[in-house]
C-alpha cells in the first residue's frame, strides 16, 4: 500500500509538472511590418501670416504716413533751357563821341550781321582826310564781310568833327573813342585792332601803347615824327604785342621811318614794302592785294571764339 500510494503521488507530481509547463507563454510570431504608404506630395498648407502691426482695414483709411529715417531721393530738376543769341542784322549809324573840351567827334559804326560780340576795329584817316575814305577804298565792307564791327572817326579838325587841329589833345580823343566803342556790348573789348594811314598811323601806335587791350596795331606809312605826333616811344610802351606796316619805298621819309619801327619792336613785327604804291590809303589802288593782308592779319590776332 505504501508503495502503491508513493506511485500515485509520484504520477501525480508529473502530471502537474506537464500542465506548468503547458501554460507558459511561447515567444510571439514576429509582425509583419505593414507596408509603407507610396510616397506622395505632402499637401500644402498656406498659411497666412499677418504682421502684428499691420492696421486693420479700417485702420488703413485713416492711416497717416510717418516720417522715417530713410534718406529721400532728390526731385529731378529739368534742364533750364538758355535762350538763343539774338542774331543781328547789319546796321550802320552815324554817331557822336564828345572830346574832353567837349568837341564833338563825328564818327560812323557800322556792326556787322550774326551773333555778338564781334571783334573790332577801329580805323584812322590821314592829315586833311577824313573817315569817308575808308569806304571809299573797300575797307570797310571787307572787314564788314569778316565779321568785324567798324568805327571809322572824323578826327578833330577834319570833316564833320570840326574844331581846330589840336595835336596835343589827339592822344586823349583816340583814347575816349577806343573806350566807347570797345564798351559797345557788340564789341568784344578783348578783341580789338586799330588801323591807321599816315599820321593816323601814328596815333594808331599811340593809343595801342595807351592801353593794353588792344590787340594788334595796322600801320600805314608811318612816320617817326609828324606834326610832333611820335612813334618811336610809342613803340617801347607798345610792348610785345604784333605790329603789321606797310610802306612803299618812292615815300622815302615813310619808309625809312617803318624800318626802324620793325627793327626797334618787342615784339613781332611784319615790314610789307611796296614799290610805287603810294602814301597810306592811296596805296589801296595802287596794291589790290593789301586789303587782304589786313584781312589776314586781323584773323591771325583777333581770332574767332
Amino acid at each position: 500500500m505504501k508503495f502503491k500510494h508513493f506511485l500515485v503521488l509520484a504520477l501525480a507530481l508529473i502530471v502537474s509538472l506537464a500542465a506548468c509547463q503547458g501554460n507558459q507563454a511561447q515567444p510571439a510570431e514576429p509582425v509583419p511590418a505593414a507596408p509603407a504608404a507610396e510616397e506622395s506630395e505632402p499637401a500644402t498648407k498656406i498659411v497666412e501670416v499677418v504682421p502684428t502691426n499691420t492696421p486693420t482695414t479700417s485702420e488703413v483709411a485713416t492711416a497717416v504716413p510717418q516720417p522715417t529715417n530713410q534718406p529721400t531721393a532728390e526731385p529731378i530738376t529739368p534742364p533750364t533751357l538758355v535762350p538763343e543769341t539774338a542774331v543781328t542784322q547789319p546796321t550802320t549809324e552815324n554817331i557822336t563821341i564828345e572830346a574832353a573840351d567837349g568837341l564833338p567827334l563825328r564818327a560812323t559804326l557800322s556792326i556787322p550781321g550774326g551773333v555778338p560780340p564781334f571783334p573790332g576795329v577801329l580805323l584812322l584817316h590821314m592829315l586833311g582826310s577824313d573817315r569817308q575814305v575808308w569806304e571809299q577804298v573797300g575797307l570797310t565792307d571787307a572787314l564788314l564781310a569778316d565779321g568785324y564791327a567798324v568805327l571809322a572817326l572824323d578826327m578833330r579838325g577834319h570833316g564833320e568833327s570840326g574844331g581846330e587841329r589840336k595835336w596835343e589833345m589827339f592822344d586823349d580823343d583816340i583814347l575816349r573813342v577806343w573806350q566807347y566803342f570797345s564798351g559797345l556790348e557788340e564789341v568784344d573789348e578783348e578783341r580789338t585792332a586799330v588801323v591807321g594811314a599816315s599820321i593816323g598811323s601814328n596815333l594808331a601806335l599811340r593809343v595801342g601803347a595807351n592801353e593794353p587791350a588792344i590787340e594788334t596795331v595796322i600801320l600805314l606809312s608811318p612816320g617817326l615824327d609828324y606834326r610832333r605826333v611820335t612813334t618811336d616811344d610809342a613803340i617801347e610802351l607798345y610792348g610785345g604785342r604784333p605790329i603789321f606796316i606797310v610802306a612803299s619805298e618812292e615815300d622815302e621819309y615813310s619808309a625809312e621811318s617803318s624800318r626802324t619801327l620793325a627793327e626797334i619792336a618787342q615784339g613781332e613785327a611784319v615790314l610789307q614794302m611796296y614799290d610805287s604804291a603810294g602814301h597810306g590809303t592811296a596805296m589801296f589802288a595802287a596794291q589790290p592785294d593789301l586789303t587782304n593782308l589786313i584781312l589776314d592779319w586781323l584773323k591771325q590776332y583777333l581770332p574767332e571764339v
